[in-house]
């Protein structure tokens, strides 16, 4: 197939063969909805701290602002995603709502629908004829786009009906036949997690793994893309999200999550976010549960 994409403002399609390190795509969120279809290649997909696994036909949908990211884990990475804006598939059935089992559900929880799912219902298809339909663009291809979209979501939503989604998954580092260096950074990250809120040092967060701590930061660094000290930033503002969205007064949740004073907790949150706690937190008058 093509390398293409195409954005046209309210959806955007690109389907493609990236060319990237051993981790791609650092964490990051969107303003639309996402659908991405993995052709090929083994990854762990990252949703607000939980952990997927994804392999060939799996299909993972991320709501807008839900941060998220991808480790490689082996093989040729190819995938298709489009991102669609609620403008997109607003209002087309009167009071219907294609997407409320989507914003219904907690942040970071059903992200997966798994590839024996995704053939059952022939959810790969609709990513097929998009593709040809954006290879070759026409007068009518938005039109076409908006009825293979509402296609795709009465089909999700007839599967999450009939089938039980797990809620996360055991992570790639749990698997069994995981090499030394996954179990590794799995007790680095278990580590990380249980003291992120704390003042924890990077010596103690060392001594509880037993490494040496320089090694401790080369070796966290080659195996996920970032440094200790980063990752300890992402969980603390996956927490502030949470409890801003829980509707926690900024004050409260600066003390909650481990910050100094609001300044350090601002910047740090506009580092990994994107935006501003005040910009998110009216955000949340979307009915979306980030819970």
């Amino acid at each position: 197939m093509a390398i293409i994409s195409v954005n046209k403002g309210d959806y955007y399609y690109n389907y493609d063969t990236p060319l990237f390190s051993k981790t791609s795509f650092p964490t990051h969120f969107h303003q639309n909805y996402e659908l991405m279809y993995f052709v090929s290649g083994k990854a762990t997909f990252i949703v607000e701290g939980s952990e997927y696994t994804a392999s060939a036909g799996d299909i993972f949908f991320t709501r807008p602002q839900e941060l998220h990211s991808i480790l490689l884990r082996g093989g040729k990475y190819t995938r298709h995603f489009f991102q669609f804006s609620r403008v997109f598939v607003s209002g087309l059935f009167g009071d219907y709502n294609l997407l409320e089992k989507q914003d219904a559900r907690k942040s970071g929880t059903r992200n997966k629908i798994p590839a024996a799912l995704v053939e059952k219902y022939a959810l790969g298809t609709f990513f097929m004829r998009l593709h040809d339909e954006m290879t070759n663009l026409r007068p009518e291809t938005a039109v076409l786009v908006q009825s293979l979209t509402v296609q795709m979501l009465l089909q999700i939503n007839d599967l999450l009906k009939k089938h039980e989604i797990a809620e996360t998954e055991g992570t790639f580092f749990e698997q069994e036949g995981a090499g030394d260096a996954d179990v590794k950074i799995r007790k680095i990250k278990e580590c990380i997690k249980s003291h992120a809120v704390e003042n924890i040092s990077l010596d103690e967060i060392a001594d509880e793994v037993f490494m040496n701590k320089f090694y401790l930061c080369r070796f966290f660094k080659e195996h996920t893309g970032i440094s200790p000290k980063q990752y300890v930033s992402i969980i603390r503002i996956h927490r502030a999200r949470n409890l801003i969205a829980q509707g926690l007064q900024l004050a409260d949740v600066v003390e909650q999550c481990g910050f100094s004073d609001y300044s350090s907790f601002y910047r740090t949150f506009v580092k990994v976010s994107g935006i501003t706690p005040g910009e998110f937190k009216k955000d949340m008058n979307t009915p979306i549960s980030i819970s």
